[in-house]
């Protein structure tokens, strides 16, 4: 019975002392207004540190815009350079490990220059007729393997019989010759192939001829990208400008300063809690704040 009667007697004390809050409440309306008060400074503060941290960022953001397509530009300027330096040029195609560019072609065999260069696609019986002395030469030095290298040899029986279907794709340049087989229906693919080595060879002089010039004028564009830094240089000036800017710390400043100010004051009509009693008896009037 005396735990039960402890426990109400403090609920009734916690109830009581809400209860006084609440009515301190109400009967202060300088506390409400200082309340009100610190919620506008607190709010204008964020809005201060906002306006500052968004315009540094749109900054940044900018000076990043700038810096990768100075990047870019530069990028492809090297890129253009690299092309016209490459002694094979650019590359055009590749077919059955055959990989043709403007100015060579890389064969099985080896590396050939385009100009004088010639492709032909036909059946091993039809390019031992037309191309005995190319062939003859590969098959000596053992560059030639499989049918058409006995198509190409000296001891070739020409009463031998042979498949009429199987294809080659015979290059020749003036450094190399280099024989592939074609699968007998990739026909169509290897002649469209052949016919760029061809085109591609007719072409390879008057590219060579401009390539100095074009080399040239690579050179120049990529030094002109380079040095062109007039918008990174503008955006950073601008991020230097918003970092510094005094307007923007002024304010934040002062939105901080007013709610240190506010936080730090007490309004001049909110009233104190009482002093809790002693064992001595009640709290003297001098005990309390007025």
């Amino acid at each position: 019975m005396a735990f039960v009667s402890a426990l109400i007697v403090l609920v009734v004390l916690i109830a009581g002392g809400l209860t006084f809050r609440a009515k301190r409440r109400r009967r202060d309306p300088l506390a409400a207004e200082h309340h009100a008060e610190l919620k506008v400074a607190r709010k204008g503060l964020r809005e201060a540190e906002k306006a500052r941290n968004d315009a540094i960022r749109n900054a940044q953001r900018s000076l990043r815009s700038a810096e990768r397509a100075h990047a870019k530009q530069v990028r492809q300027a090297q890129s253009a350079l690299s092309e016209v330096t490459n002694p094979d040029g650019k590359r055009i195609g590749s077919y059955g490990g055959v990989k043709l560019h403007e100015l060579a072609v890389h064969t099985p065999n080896g590396r050939g220059d385009l100009i004088g260069a010639s492709a032909t696609v036909d059946t091993a019986g039809n390019l031992v007729l037309s191309k005995r002395p190319t062939l003859t030469r590969m098959a000596a030095g053992g560059l030639l393997l499989g049918p058409l290298g006995a198509l190409g040899s000296l001891a070739f029986q020409k009463t031998k019989k042979h498949d009429a279907r199987e294809l080659y794709l015979l290059i020749e340049t003036p450094d190399l010759a280099s024989v592939v087989k074609c699968p007998a229906d990739e026909g169509l693919k290897a002649r469209s192939f052949a016919a760029k080595i061809n085109t591609a060879a007719k072409q390879a002089e008057a590219i060579a001829a401009a390539r100095p010039g074009q080399i040239q004028e690579a050179r120049k564009t990529l030094a002109s990208a380079e040095a062109d830094t007039a918008a990174v240089e503008s955006a950073r000036a601008e991020l230097a400008q918003v970092e510094g800017d005094t307007v923007l710390s002024e304010h934040v400043e002062v939105a901080q300063a007013r709610l240190l100010a506010l936080e730090a004051a007490r309004p001049s009509g909110q009233l104190a809690l009482p002093a809790p009693a002693t064992d001595d008896g009640p709290a003297k009037s001098g005990d309390a704040s007025p």
